[in-house]
């Protein structure tokens, strides 16, 4: 069986990200990214599988630690 990827250009990653600028996409080093022949590309897949664990992520941390997702304050 044969993996397919889907490259994505900086461009169109920012584009699929929702991003305003390509450039700040390009120097958030957090996002999964693949360097071939010199170009920065990115695999949609890989995008798709870290906007999930993203997601996930501050709610299950604030679980685990036993404590809320957020506080309000209330002014009497």
């Amino acid at each position: 069986m044969v993996a397919v990827m889907t490259l994505l250009t900086v461009k169109e990653a920012a584009a699929f990200l929702r991003y305003k600028n390509h450039r700040s996409l390009y120097n958030n080093k957090t996002v999964p990214r693949r360097s071939l022949g010199g170009r920065v590309l990115f695999v949609m897949e890989e995008l798709e599988q870290w906007i999930s664990l993203e997601s996930k992520q501050p709610a299950d941390a604030a679980a685990e630690a036993g404590r809320p997702m957020f506080r309000v304050k209330v002014r009497a």
